[in-house]
């Protein structure tokens, strides 16, 4: 492996790293307890090193966003197409749909405004467009 091969794999390491610490402080502290400065603790790196990936904390909130949207899509599509009939297909979209919300709760909450802002965001998104909402 090259070094700018290496170079492009710990920074894809290290972008996937400040998503999946701020997604685990939501989940222990909640949306409002997120910040930079507790995301760069928690990875062991400092706050500007943060923002060579992303420009803000909303940079952070979009790429989840993103990230929740594609789940729940191949969550929806996963279960229609386990059916036959137009009416059990359905079924399991809403249940999908519904069971999503309940076990990924953080992600819902921000792709759905729940004490966030999500439809202006959501115009602009395509993963968006594929499970419908706001």
């Amino acid at each position: 492996m090259g070094s700018k091969e290496r170079i492009l794999r710990l920074k894809d390491e290290t972008r996937t790293k400040i998503l999946d610490a701020a997604l685990n402080i939501v989940q222990t502290e909640g949306w409002q307890a997120l910040s930079m400065r507790k995301i760069a603790d928690q990875i062991e790196y400092t706050a500007p090193i943060i923002y060579e990936y992303f420009s803000n904390k909303d940079g952070i909130l979009l790429e989840l966003t993103r990230r929740g949207y594609l789940m729940l899509a191949k969550d929806i599509r996963e279960a229609r197409d386990k059916h036959e009939s137009p009416e059990d297909k359905m079924e399991a979209m809403w249940i999908a749909y519904w069971n999503f919300a309940f076990a990924h709760k953080e992600f819902y909450q921000l792709m759905y405004g729940v004490d966030m802002v999500c439809c202006s965001v959501k115009k602009s998104m395509p993963e968006a467009e594929n499970v419908g909402g706001c």
